[in-house]
């Protein structure tokens, strides 16, 4: 099927995204197919989204797992 945009939503590794589909998925966005990742504290630990090498290559950043629990504010 054709997509305009897949959404990976708190994205925890559960065994919902096969290698093939992740790899197909990375190859979509490669070509010009849309990703919206919207990621939580579940990003930084094992399992998250960046354990997924096809699926890591996309991101801007990797969670180095530390999380931050205080606010952060302007200067």
């Amino acid at each position: 099927g054709q997509f305009d945009l897949v959404i990976l939503d708190r994205y925890r590794g559960r065994g919902l995204l096969s290698a093939a589909y992740s790899r197909n998925l990375a190859e979509h966005v490669r070509k010009g197919g849309a990703l919206l990742v919207s990621l939580g504290p579940e990003a930084a630990v094992p399992g998250g989204l960046a354990s997924v090498p096809a699926l890591a290559e996309l991101l801007p950043s990797i969670p180095a797992g530390d999380l931050a629990r205080t606010p952060a504010h302007p200067n």
